[in-house]
């Protein structure tokens, strides 16, 4: 774009700056398109988007003002192949009708500059939000507001429009999740004013935005209370007004009408998705505290930590860096700008194994865990064997020696007896006495009592015995000498006797 300048066309005034302004077919008011501080410059190159209609003009400013004279060029940008390029705003849902299962969808329209080309439109996309594809798709045209239905009611739903032209697909998306379930206002009436009339109070303020609502507004209640003794209060309905006029009020009292907003709690907090280091939670809340805080814990402690915190217009978030195989409680904390602070109630997760290929931390590597118990070993072995040559070393020293017990003695082998060719002799056993007949006597023997002894023998302790038995009646040894003979290590005893051939009794 160029343009000329005269030489006096300062009008006594130096020259400060020049501004092209511009308006187009589809927004008439007037806006700067850009200023040039360089007062010599006599033309500028400007970037529009295309398929659009310009108007332009060049004003000059200097110490006094702006010349006001100049008319606009008007001009139209061409069509090229180019997507959308704007991101569709002021995006959200309301509920439709009493069975919770449609959704309203509105959203502002794209401006003219960013449809880049004719056949505008938009498409919609939408989800469960525990689902992890978009299921359902369809294209609008150009319009703003759709409906939605067949939905489950008291369901999060995960929205997504999209502006489209002739030549493809805007890259921007705009989303927003929205419930199938009714709750309070999120957010109150603003710029609420009062104005003092001849006999009443008008208030007045703006309506809540529709996003905002939860659901469909059936109205607003005014409260208020005076600094009299009792105080007088007023809590009522007023109907889906805008402007309400106080009527009744006593004459030259104070009147304390405020806008109070209320501190409320996540309610509804359930895990969405998780794996082995993150977890994405959902859940629902009255009102729009400033920020959430996502705090966690694991089963063993007791004190919270937060993961992150995040907006407070936002109703799910991640929680990071979890560790595999490991169970923890989470929780949402709401936080307002009074700097009061309303957790949820905590839910359980447990986090699942460490994909294959995960790199885990040195110390909870199989190898550092192997190498930590193979030291422990070796290290006891140490200490043991250490313990052992300290105790063999004091023995040394004091003169003590190990001696077996007698027990574990082995007695010595007797020599085997050998003759003089070292030939042993072969016992021989004597032959057995014959059998006699026995004659028993049978003698009254009578009772002799000298007073000497008791002893019924003791009177044939004197006499010369002849027979095979001693004065005891033993007969061991009485059969003639014994002969005994080695073979190897054991005793062989062989004996020989001759007996008489008289017959023998004894009396007892």
């Amino acid at each position: 774009m160029t343009w000329e300048f005269p030489a006096n066309g300062d009008n006594g005034s130096p020259l400060r700056e020049f501004l092209i302004e511009y308006k187009s077919d589809f927004y008439d008011q007037v806006r700067v398109f850009q200023r040039i501080s360089d007062t010599a410059a006599r033309y500028a190159i400007l970037n529009f988007s295309p398929w659009v209609i310009y108007q332009l003009r060049v004003v000059a400013v200097n110490g006094i003002g702006r010349n006001t004279t100049n008319s606009f060029l008007t001009f139209s940008t061409k069509a090229i192949t180019n997507v959308p390029t704007g991101k569709v705003e002021n995006l959200y849902s309301r509920i439709r009708g009493s069975a919770r299962n449609a959704l309203n969808i509105f959203w502002k329209p794209l401006s003219r500059e960013d449809e880049n080309g004719p056949n505008i439109g938009y498409q919609i996309r939408y989800r469960l939000s525990s689902a992890n594809l978009f299921t359902s798709y369809r294209r609008l045209g150009n319009v703003s507001t759709t409906f939605i239905s067949q939905l489950l009611p008291n369901e999060f739903y995960d929205i997504q429009i999209q502006a489209y032209n002739r030549d493809g697909v805007s890259a921007t998306i705009a989303t927003i999740k929205a419930c199938t379930c009714i709750t309070a206002p999120s957010q109150g009436p603003t710029n609420v004013t009062s104005v003092v009339i001849s006999d009443a109070v008008r208030i007045s303020w703006n309506e809540i935005p529709a996003h905002h609502t939860g659901g469909n507004l059936k109205g607003y209640k005014i409260r208020f209370r005076s600094d009299t003794t009792p105080p007088r209060t007023y809590n009522g309905d007023v109907g889906l007004v805008t402007k309400y006029d106080l009527r009744g009020l006593a004459i030259n009292v104070r009147y304390f009408l405020t806008v109070r907003g209320t501190i409320y709690t996540p309610t509804g907090l359930r895990p969405v998705s998780v794996n082995h280091n993150n977890a994405t939670v959902q859940w629902v809340i009255q009102g729009s505290p400033a920020s959430f805080i996502l705090q966690y814990r694991s089963s063993s402690q007791s004190a919270w930590s937060n993961s992150t915190t995040i907006s407070g217009s936002s109703r799910d978030g991640i929680y990071t860096n979890l560790k595999a195989k490991t169970q923890y409680d989470l929780r949402v904390v709401a936080h307002y700008f009074t700097l009061a602070i309303s957790p949820s109630s905590s839910i359980a997760i447990s986090t699942s194994d460490a994909p294959v290929g995960e790199q885990r931390p040195f110390y909870q590597q199989v190898w550092f865990i192997i190498l930590v118990a193979i030291s422990g070993i070796v290290l006891v072995l140490i200490i043991i064997c250490s313990l052992v040559m300290k105790s063999r070393k004091s023995e040394r020293h004091s003169g003590v020696s190990h001696v077996n017990s007698l027990k574990d003695r082995v007695p010595p082998r007797p020599p085997s007896p050998k003759d003089e060719n070292n030939e042993i002799e072969d016992a021989k056993r004597p032959p057995l006495p014959q059998e006699a007949p026995v004659i028993h006597e049978y003698k009254e023997l009578e009772h002799i009592d000298d007073g000497s002894s008791h002893d019924s023998l003791d009177q044939y302790g004197s006499e010369h015995v002849t027979g095979c038995f001693d004065e005891d009646g033993s007969f061991i040894d009485q059969y003639g000498t014994t002969q005994s003979k080695y073979s190897g290590s054991q005793h062989v005893l062989h004996r020989s006797a001759s007996v008489g051939s008289s017959a023998f009794s004894t009396l007892v």
